[in-house]
């Protein structure tokens, strides 16, 4: 059976687990927990429906917590397991908010991302950045070696291989090893574009992309070893 929770938008300043709460009658968000580890409730600034999965609703209870900002108004509402915390709302009542913080996510994004492009110490013949605008909306980035390059041209059928596809599997994310592919958090960009006011979604994505590979090519690629013929490829994937 399902069971509902009414977090208040209002309260006192500060970070409360679930029994600190009391429903005052005033405006509130209804989290809706169902036995199939599914959580629901509907984005006040919008009325987006937000469905998320893969929730234990056995915890959900003790893992809340909610943080209220200086004015008692309703920042984020989280889980915490130990040291992993996971984003169920954030509150971004307008544009303006909603576009700060999606731009110092993406800020925040393009630093980790480049560190850790740049800790791999590998001789880069292409770095690509991938990307695919959805509800969920995935980013990643992969370096492609001259060895990876050449293993995915030999993957073409001899028969088969000409000057004009081995140039397009040469520039081809799809073509090198997946396991290589470095992702931001999805979860989290998604959670903040659901929380958007209405038809706000899509121009931040856009911001957001944009900040970071601008990121990415001002921080990790002058760091990175690269070949003569090296390129820098950012696409959008279907």
């Amino acid at each position: 059976m399902a069971e509902n929770y009414r977090i208040p938008l209002h309260f006192k300043t500060g970070c409360y687990g679930l029994g600190e709460l009391k429903d005052s009658g005033g405006e509130c968000i209804e989290f809706t927990v169902c036995p199939c580890d599914m959580m629901m409730y509907n984005v006040p600034a919008s009325g987006c429906r937000v469905e998320l999965y893969e929730l234990s609703c056995d915890t959900f209870e003790s893992q809340l917590k909610v943080t209220y900002d200086e004015n008692g108004d309703i920042r984020f509402a989280e889980l915490h397991d130990g040291e992993e915390i996971r984003l169920l709302y954030i509150n971004l009542p307008d544009e303006e908010t909603a576009e700060a913080e999606v731009l110092d996510f993406a800020e925040q994004t393009a630093e980790i991302l480049s560190a850790e492009l740049i800790s791999r110490h590998e001789k880069a013949a292409r770095l690509f950045v991938e990307y695919h605008r959805d509800m969920w909306t995935d980013f990643a980035v992969k370096i492609g070696t001259t060895e990876e390059m050449q293993a995915a041209v030999d993957s073409i059928p001899e028969e088969k291989r000409t000057e004009r596809l081995a140039e397009y599997v040469k520039n081809n994310s799809g073509d090198y090893p997946n396991a290589k592919r470095i992702p931001w958090d999805t979860y989290t960009f998604s959670i903040m574009i659901m929380c958007s006011p209405s038809g706000t979604g899509q121009k931040l994505t856009d911001t957001a992309i944009e900040t970071v590979i601008n990121g990415i090519r001002r921080m990790a690629e002058p760091a990175l070893e690269k070949t003569e013929d090296y390129r820098f490829i950012a696409e959008e994937y279907d």
